[in-house]
């Protein structure tokens, strides 16, 4: 089937957005075609990116979790100036990548911290599709459910893994 379409309105209402990425890349991966024209359109999202990116190159040599680390949050900067978006518009939660929190001390954390960055005039938060095949994805639309279900706010959710799940791959949603 299709996906649906529709103008930036139809997706994030009328106010301006908050893009929750689980990595360093994720909010450009999943969402820099929103980001570009939130930005276009005078309404520049906030973009939050939930761990540190430094799981994605366990035991390297070249890029150990310090440097890894460092590297990532360089290039999520770079890529959302890319977009348009300024600096001050992209926080970093610093979740210890494969490891971001579903639940607990942490995850309620997590939520106060975006409960507090979220601009008043918010109408959606986006973040990944909760089936995508990554734990970090999926706490990452767990984050984002209680935050929309604690602001009123509209969840829009966006596949960066999704699209590689097989066809015949039984999923508990539409």
């Amino acid at each position: 089937s299709a996906l649906p379409l529709g103008g930036l309105t139809d997706i994030i209402g009328t106010g301006p957005c908050i893009v929750l990425a689980p990595h360093p890349d994720d909010e450009s991966l999943g969402c820099g075609g929103l980001i570009a024209s939130c930005v276009a359109a005078g309404r520049p999202p906030i973009v939050l990116i939930l761990t540190d990116g430094a799981g994605s190159h366990p035991r390297s040599a070249a890029y150990p979790p310090d440097r890894l680390r460092a590297l990532r949050q360089q290039e999520a900067i770079a890529a959302v100036a890319a977009l348009g978006l300024s600096a001050d518009r992209l926080h970093f939660l610093a979740q210890q990548d494969t490891a971001a929190p579903t639940g607990g001390a942490a995850f309620d954390a997590v939520v106060a911290t975006i409960l507090r960055l979220a601009p008043a005039a918010a109408t959606a938060i986006l973040a990944p599709w909760r089936h995508d095949p990554h734990g970090d994805h999926a706490a990452a639309a767990l984050v984002a459910e209680q935050v929309a279900a604690l602001r009123g706010l509209r969840l829009v959710s966006y596949p960066v893994w999704g699209w590689t799940l097989p066809p015949a791959a039984e999923i508990d949603a539409p």
